[in-house]
């Protein structure tokens, strides 16, 4: 994926984490310790604050790699980011690219796991879901009856 495209796309996921904070990001790699913007993305999937984390302006590089041992800690405990992946704290605390790129995956494929765990438990019984794929043969059939076309879910 292109650096471009990681950007507008981390930061768009970013903003609506953020929404209930009142704060917004253009580029999540160069906001990512500006503020309380890592303070309140933690926040928004620990559920609860966390205080040993403050403003992370004028921080020195040892002090970010604090912050960031504590953020990637606390997320590890609430069972947010995988136990087993091995994170760089001294590249993130100077921005690297790459290694803030998998911190934000990882935390994009727990929005995703958690989003299809709460749609299972929202419709209730996951056996409603249509398992089988479709086949697609590219031959248009013919249908006087629009009602026909309609796969029902249940």
């Amino acid at each position: 994926m292109q650096q471009h495209t990681r950007i507008s796309c981390f930061s768009a996921w970013a903003n609506v984490r953020l929404l209930p904070y009142g704060i917004q990001t253009t580029n999540i790699y160069k906001d990512f310790f500006k503020g309380f913007f890592l303070k309140y993305l933690t926040e928004s999937f620990l559920g609860h604050e966390l205080r040993k984390l403050n403003c992370c302006d004028g921080l020195t590089e040892q002090q970010k790699k604090t912050r960031s041992e504590w953020v990637v800690k606390a997320l590890r405990e609430s069972n947010i980011l995988p136990v087993d992946f091995v994170y760089d704290i001294s590249k993130m605390a100077i921005c690297e690219f790459d290694e803030i790129s998998w911190f934000l995956w990882n935390l994009v494929q727990y929005d995703i796991k958690e989003t299809w765990e709460d749609t299972k438990e929202y419709l209730g019984n996951a056996n409603k879901f249509i398992i089988e794929p479709y086949s697609f043969s590219g031959k248009k059939e013919k249908s006087t009856d629009c009602d026909s076309a309609l796969i029902p879910l249940l």
